[in-house]
C-alpha cells in the first residue's frame, strides 16, 4: 500500500520529539512519519524574536512542496493555526488535515484572540496563569509547576519530567497573528478534529464552541489530557493509521 506520508506538527513550547511514542507506533506500521521541530523550537537555529506565524507557515509549505505526494497534517494545539493557514495555501498538498484539540480559527483570528473569547466572567484562564511573558512581550514561558498538571496530568511521572524539561521559549508574535484564510481553498481540504475530553489547556467546551463556529467533517474523540501523544500514544496512533486507511491491528 502506498499510505500518504504524516506530517505531526507540535504546539507552542513542544518540539518534534514530543510524538516520538507515535512515531514510533506508526513506523512499525509502514507509515512515513515526519516530525519536525519549527522554527525556534528545538534544534532548529532560528532565534526565537525572529518566529512569526507566517516562519512557521513557510517552514511547513518548504516540507509540503518537498514531498513526493500529498501529506496528512496532524496539528496540535497552537499548530492548528498553522495548519489552517496551509490548508488555505496549499490545498492539493494536504489530503486531511487532523485538529488534535488543537486552536481552529475562522479567518482573522488569532490564537489570543481565541482564548479570550472563552474567557467570559473569569479573569484568566489557566494556561493564561501559566504563562511566563518576557520583559519586551516578545517571548514566553511555561511556569513548570504549572505545566504538568494542565498538560500532561494523566502522563506517567517520568514522561512529564521528560516532557515539562524539554519545554522551550515560545514567540508570542505566532500567538498574536490574526490568521487569513482563503474561503475556497480552505474548504477543499477534508477536515477531522479529535477532541480530547480531560483538556485543561483547551477545555472540551472550548473545543465544541471552535467545531460549532468552524465545523469539521469527521469528530473522534480521546478521554485524556491536552497531550495525547504522551499519556495516549497507542491509541493516538491506531487513530492516525485509519486516517491513511490502515485498519486497526
Amino acid at each position: 500500500m502506498n499510505s500518504p506520508p504524516l506530517l505531526l506538527l507540535h504546539g507552542a513550547w513542544h518540539q518534534g520529539a514530543c510524538w516520538n511514542p507515535v512515531a514510533t507506533h506508526l513506523r512499525q506500521r509502514g507509515l512515513t512519519v515526519l516530525s519536525p521541530d519549527l522554527p525556534g523550537h528545538g534544534a532548529s537555529s532560528v532565534p526565537v524574536h525572529k518566529v512569526s506565524l507566517r516562519t512557521y507557515v513557510k517552514a511547513v509549505l518548504d516540507l509540503l512542496d518537498g514531498l513526493d505526494q500529498s501529506a496528512v497534517v496532524v496539528a496540535h494545539s497552537m499548530a492548528g493555526m498553522i495548519l489552517a493557514a496551509c490548508s488555505s495555501e496549499r490545498p492539493h498538498r494536504i489530503r486531511e488535515a487532523i485538529y488534535l484539540c488543537a486552536y481552529l480559527p475562522c479567518d482573522g483570528d488569532s490564537v489570543f484572540d481565541l482564548i479570550a473569547r472563552e474567557r467570559g466572567t473569569e479573569a484568566m484562564l489557566p494556561i493564561e496563569n501559566a504563562l511566563c511573558m518576557s520583559q519586551d512581550k516578545r517571548s514566553c514561558t511555561l511556569d513548570p509547576t504549572q505545566a504538568a498538571p494542565l498538560f500532561y496530568h494523566d502522563a506517567t511521572s517520568e514522561d512529564a519530567a521528560w516532557a515539562v524539561a524539554n519545554l522551550g521559549i515560545q514567540s508570542t508574535l505566532p500567538l498574536a497573528a490574526r490568521v487569513s484564510l482563503n474561503k475556497d481553498n480552505f474548504a477543499r481540504v477534508p477536515r477531522t478534529y479529535i477532541c480530547c475530553t480531560r483538556d485543561r489547556v483547551i477545555p472540551l467546551d472550548q473545543q465544541r464552541h471552535m467545531l460549532r463556529r468552524q465545523p469539521c467533517q469527521q469528530l473522534l474523540q480521546l478521554d485524556c489530557s491536552h497531550s495525547p501523544f504522551l499519556s495516549r500514544p497507542a491509541q493516538l496512533a491506531d487513530l492516525l493509521a485509519a486516517s491513511v486507511g490502515l485498519p486497526h491491528p
